[in-house]
């Protein structure tokens, strides 16, 4: 099947209408995938003047995904458009629901939700993203299971059949010219852990001594991960949202503690962690923009088979033009 026939096919689902759920909409429905549909019972808010193109200020109070509807619709007609507007976690029977499509992003939800959610997922044999923005921060999950893609290499890369690193192996390997330059064409598999198995072997393997781990995690790995364990504010007004920075810390000393890194990640990055308690949960639209887009093209390349996805989890620092994949 070649690649637009493959976005043709596509049945997306995609959980909650935030500001990245926004961008991430757009890129899809403009991409041409087969139908999207939609899930979000959330009414708009003052703040979503901010973070959702698709508003104007006379739409506040309405549900989000009613005001949206014909604006989403506008991007292309070809595709299937379906909202729902209900909370997600009230659908009767969430696994057959899901059984209906053929990939899910799940956006804003918390650490729970991520587990029940990519259960589902894991247990249909679906792909599964989940990502959130926080102000000038954001993050990326990706469960594709076991997933295999094309890949071109410059021949002078010298692949070979094998496994590549701890998570991806090299099936085959084709020869070809292409643009009179010697191309490797390499078909991989890469393999994933789902979000209740995540843990720091990898880092470790790569990252061997405490000195590198210090030098080579961002704070903002276990501290995202410490931030989930909250309950998901998403539907809250943005000054309702307090996150104590003192509390988010211990988190983060937590999940570090638990991973069996360096609690000196958390400790001289202080600063960097009140940000994120500061920020949590603010819609930024440029950075909303940015995860979106990583999202988007991931997905694209997931269902047509092409390029190296991510694997599996990814840390956006806006303050610092940062953005950085772990294998966890």
């Amino acid at each position: 099947m070649d690649a637009q026939a493959s976005l043709r096919n596509s049945r997306i689902l995609l959980i909650n209408f935030t500001s990245v759920g926004v961008e991430i909409c757009k890129n899809l429905m403009l991409a041409g995938v087969g139908s999207l549909t939609i899930v979000d019972g959330n009414k708009v808010l003052d703040q979503d003047m901010a973070s959702n193109f698709f508003l104007s200020s006379s739409q506040i109070g309405r549900l989000k995904l009613e005001a949206c509807r014909n604006s989403i619709s506008d991007l292309n007609k070809r595709v299937q458009l379906n909202i729902v507007t209900d909370d997600w976690r009230t659908l009767s029977d969430l696994e057959t629901f899901i059984s209906k499509f053929s990939l899910t992003i799940a956006t804003g939800v918390n650490k729970e939700e991520i587990i029940r959610l990519n259960n589902i997922t894991r247990t249909l044999n679906i792909p599964f993203y989940c990502t959130s923005t926080h102000g000038l921060f954001g993050f990326i999950f990706a469960d594709l299971i076991e997933h295999h893609s094309t890949v071109k290499y410059d021949k002078s890369s010298q692949k070979k059949v094998g496994r590549t690193d701890e998570v991806s192996t090299i099936i085959k390997i084709h020869e070809k010219q292409e643009n009179d330059k010697s191309i490797q064409e390499c078909l991989m598999n890469f393999k994933y852990r789902p979000f209740s198995e995540i843990g720091s072997t990898f880092i470790k393997n790569i990252y061997r001594t405490p000195k590198k781990q210090i030098r080579k995690v961002s704070v903002l790995l276990p501290g995202i991960l410490g931030l989930l364990e909250y309950e998901s504010a998403i539907n809250k007004k943005i000054e309702d949202v307090n996150i104590s920075e003192k509390e988010l810390l211990e988190n983060t000393k937590k999940v570090l503690e638990k991973m069996g890194l360096p609690m000196q990640i958390a400790t001289d990055n202080t600063k960097k962690i009140a940000q994120l308690a500061k920020q949590a949960y603010c819609e930024y639209q440029p950075i909303s923009s940015i995860i979106g887009g990583a999202v988007s093209q991931d997905i694209i390349n997931c269902l047509v088979g092409k390029e190296v996805p991510i694997d599996n989890f990814v840390v956006l620092d806006g303050s610092s033009d940062e953005m950085l994949m772990y294998i966890l």
